[in-house]
């Protein structure tokens, strides 16, 4: 959910607020109004000092979970406080199934998301690379 704020009504003539004098070619801006917008739990999750620049395939992935299981070298289910992080991108969720070989992943549960240039907050989210697909069901 994104809010975006509306100018501020037309002040009262009883109003100290500059107004458009006659005549004039530009008027002053009205200041936005917030007081519509709701608070936005999207922000909650955001963790700030990630990268803004750099190569995400030059760089490994890291990844933390209160529990791992592997079947193999290439195959990983974290779960609980499931993260998995690389560069500007992180990927949190309650559980994320990982190939370490494709760089595809499942994430279920409470999944947040952040890079360089999206938040996202879902239930679900998946990403294969061999096809540029990124899913995000909310």
């Amino acid at each position: 959910m994104f809010c975006v704020p509306a100018q501020a009504e037309d002040p009262p003539s009883t109003s100290t607020a500059p107004s458009c004098p006659l005549g004039v070619l530009k008027c002053p801006k009205r200041p936005l109004d917030w007081s519509q917008c709701k608070k936005n739990d999207l922000l909650d999750f955001y963790v700030p000092g990630l990268p803004t620049e750099g190569d995400r395939a030059a760089v490994a992935a890291n990844a933390s979970a209160r529990a791992v299981q592997s079947t193999d070298d290439h195959h990983y289910l974290f779960e609980g406080d499931a993260e998995l992080g690389r560069l500007d991108q992180l990927l949190r969720a309650d559980k994320i199934v990982y190939d370490s070989e494709t760089t595809d992943y499942d994430a279920t549960g409470h999944v947040r998301y952040q890079d360089r240039s999206i938040h996202s907050d879902d239930q679900k989210a998946d990403d294969i690379n061999s096809a540029p697909l990124r899913r995000l069901d909310g």
